[in-house]
Order: structure tokens, then C-alpha cells, then sequence
């Protein structure tokens, strides 16, 4: 009898250390290792540094992070999704559909239920994107708007206000720029999405339209090509070549360029002394109105997503059910390397000084076109706005090839019966 009762004792004790972990500190997915991809960008870096280790510590799950820079990272998911190489990947929103299509990504809604996650807790309108046919296939990591910089001793000695309109952009550029030693503006200029990041916020804001609702292309329209003709001149006035987020951030950190619009997760960056020569110089603005009297930003957002050749997708909902946690969400947030994606997070009385101006930015925000041929159409648009900058092309010219080419492609992807 007594022998049965220790039998019985060691085998409850056994039941609650595998349910519950044990004594030592151990828990379920302890020693479990998954795979992260992500963008080579600050976000990663805090994640790794400031996020895994309290991760890995309270669940025992090992996180391996690889990053990658942003123009090479698409081609290079789409080859590991289809390997099933990670577990874990980074997407931006403009991927999304594509993956899901391809069905590359993990529907989430029965590993949000079993993991936890409070989806409620985001933007309704963040969440859209990530879902299809309402299928959950992502979860919003970091909603980005483009707003204003500028360096309010620059203006201040040329007796310059702060931009209201795009013209007064282009008249602050052409009067500051100094070159080599002071650019009027950065402009962030690399192919595909970068460029038409930076142009997209002008564009609508002079009245074009990139599709029409037949999703016919129409941005080789006059006010298109008066948008672009416009861009082309402001470029005049910024440090030559197709920079990136990074370089157009660093000229304005080291003093050399004026002003720029660039992704909000930069605007923290300006105040870190380890990086900036200007800490206390760079002020943040409201988006410039165009002809049309109104302002546009552009939201990018990253969103974060299971594979579907994962082998561990327990482990890597319980990475994601981290990421989404109010307290982590407000701590990378207010790293200044993520966008908020929880209201919750705009309303703490410690947020950042910037904090105000993206409030009023994404109440004008537009995403870009959120379709599967995105990456397609992002490099045809972009190769045109370089073909326009370089003078290789006319604004027109440039924009009707691009039509011409995006209008092919959605032929043969069936969108006009």
C-alpha cells in the first residue's frame, strides 16, 4: 500500500511539473528554439537587445533572429516560406495579401484563441489588414506614418516658419541648400518602395489617384504628372543619388540636410546623443498640404506572422502572444522604434514628445495599394519616379509606362473580366 501511494505521489508530482513547469524554474517550450526573420532596422535590434531576453526568461523559449536589409528581405521570405526554413517572419503590410494567397502564412485565429492574445486591444482598422475573409493570418507589430522633420535652428536663422504647404518646402530647400556641407532637403530615393514612400504623401496630396474604383491605373493623370513634375524640382535640392531611410536620417542627425518626411521611427533617433549632433534641433510637424488644400501621409505598418511550414507554431504563438502584451507593446513603442499600434499606447502620459504630431498625422494617413501584385506595382511605380528624378524620362512619359506594364499585370491576374 505504501509503495502504491509513492507510486501515485510521483506520478502527480510528474503531471504537475510537465503542466505547470518545475520547481527549478522550467517551463512548457522550455529549451524550444524557433527562427525569427526580420527587417534589418532599429526595430530588430531593440527587440533583440531590450524584448528576447525577458522573453526567453519567462517562457524558456530561445528566439534566433536574422535580419536582413529592407529591399533584399521580400525575395528572400518568400524563399524561406517556401523552404520552411522559420517560424517567425516579419511582413510588411503590403505582403500580406500575397502570402495569404500563396497560403505562406498560418491562419492565427485558433493559435490567438489557445495563446491568449487580446486582439481587441489594437486598431480595428490595423487589424483589417491582417485579416482575409475574416481570417486572421497577422498581427499588427508597428503602424509607421510618415510625418515632417526640420531643424528649427536652420529655419530659425533664415528666418524661415515651419512648412505649411508643399511650395513652402520647395522655397525652404532651394534657400537653404548649400551644398556640399548643407543639403535643403533628404530625400529617401532607393527603388521600389522607398522612393514611392517618400512621393506617395505628395501625390495624393495634389489630388492623383492611383486607381480608380475598377482598379483601373490612373496615375499617369494630370495631376499625377503634376505631382511628379513637382517632386522632380524639390529633388534638385537634395544630396544626389537614391538614399535610403538610414542615410537621409543620419544626414539630418549630423547637421547636413535642412529637412525631410521620413518614417516616425526615426523621430526618437534625433534625440539619442550617441547618434545625433542636433539633439534638441529636429522638430516634427504635420504633413504639408498640396494644391488641393489638404495634407496625406502614408501608413506603413509591419506586421508579424507564423509560417506555414513551421514546425513549431505552439512556440512561436507564444512569441507573438508576447510581442502582444499592452506593457511589451508600450515598451517597444516608446523605444522609439516601433509605432504604436494600440490606442491605449497614444494616451500614456509618458509618451514620447513626437507622440501629439502622430496623433493628428494618422488621422490623414492612407495605406498604399494592399493587393497581391504590390510588390510588382511598388517596382514599376518606383523605377518610373527614378526614370522621372534622373531625367531619363519625362514625369509623363515615366508615369504612362508604368501604367502601361501594372496594367498587363492585373490583365493577366484576372482583375478586368
Amino acid at each position: 500500500m505504501a509503495r502504491r501511494c509513492i507510486v501515485l505521489a510521483v506520478g502527480l508530482l510528474f503531471m504537475a511539473a510537465a503542466a505547470f513547469g518545475t520547481g527549478t524554474g522550467e517551463k512548457a517550450g522550455a529549451g524550444t528554439t524557433i527562427k525569427y526573420m526580420a527587417v534589418a532596422e532599429p526595430i530588430s535590434d531593440f527587440i533583440r537587445t531590450d524584448i528576447l531576453p525577458a522573453f526567453t526568461k519567462e517562457t524558456g523559449i530561445n528566439v534566433q533572429i536574422d535580419t536582413t536589409d529592407y529591399v533584399k528581405l521580400h525575395d528572400k521570405e518568400v524563399l524561406e516560406l517556401l523552404a520552411g526554413n522559420y517560424d517567425v517572419y516579419q511582413i510588411d503590410q503590403i505582403w500580406v495579401k500575397n502570402y495569404i494567397k500563396n497560403k505562406w502564412v498560418e491562419p492565427l485565429d485558433s493559435l490567438v484563441k489557445t495563446a491568449n492574445i487580446a486582439v481587441s486591444n489594437y486598431y480595428p482598422s490595423l487589424m483589417s489588414i491582417c485579416q482575409d475573409a475574416g481570417v486572421t493570418y497577422a498581427l499588427p507589430l508597428s503602424a509607421i506614418p510618415v510625418d515632417f522633420y526640420y531643424n528649427k535652428d536652420m529655419f530659425a536663422k533664415a528666418g524661415l516658419q515651419v512648412p505649411q504647404t508643399w511650395d513652402d518646402v520647395l522655397a525652404a530647400a532651394r534657400k537653404l541648400n548649400t551644398p556640399p556641407s548643407q543639403w535643403g532637403i533628404a530625400i529617401r530615393g532607393e527603388r521600389g518602395n522607398p522612393i514611392t514612400w517618400t512621393f506617395l504623401p505628395i501625390f495624393w496630396s495634389y489630388g492623383a489617384k492611383i486607381f480608380d474604383d475598377k482598379m483601373k491605373a490612373v496615375y499617369n493623370s494630370p495631376e499625377a504628372v503634376a505631382a511628379l513634375t513637382y517632386f522632380k524640382e524639390l529633388y534638385q535640392n537634395s544630396a544626389p543619388g537614391w538614399h535610403s531611410a538610414q542615410e537621409i536620417a543620419t544626414m539630418m542627425q549630423q547637421g547636413q540636410a535642412a529637412q525631410m518626411t521620413l518614417m516616425s521611427v526615426y523621430n526618437a533617433a534625433m534625440d539619442d546623443p550617441t547618434q545625433s549632433k542636433v539633439v534638441g534641433k529636429i522638430e516634427f510637424a504635420d504633413m504639408p498640404k498640396g494644391p488641393t488644400g489638404n495634407r496625406a501621409s502614408i501608413l506603413g505598418m509591419w506586421t508579424i506572422g507564423i509560417g506555414s511550414k513551421s514546425t513549431k507554431k505552439a512556440a512561436a504563438a507564444q512569441f507573438l502572444a508576447y510581442l502582444s502584451r499592452p506593457d511589451v507593446a508600450k515598451k517597444l513603442a516608446f523605444s522609439g522604434t516601433v509605432g504604436a499600434t494600440m490606442p491605449v499606447i497614444y494616451q500614456d502620459p509618458q509618451a514620447p514628445r513626437f507622440y501629439p504630431v502622430l496623433g493628428r498625422v494618422l488621422n490623414y494617413v492612407q495605406a498604399p495599394p494592399l493587393i497581391p501584385e504590390a510588390e510588382q506595382w511598388f517596382l514599376s511605380f518606383g523605377t518610373a519616379l527614378q526614370d522621372a528624378l534622373s531625367g531619363a524620362k519625362t514625369p509623363q512619359q515615366a508615369l504612362n509606362d508604368s501604367v502601361a506594364e501594372i496594367t498587363k499585370v492585373l490583365t493577366d491576374a484576372g482583375y478586368y473580366k
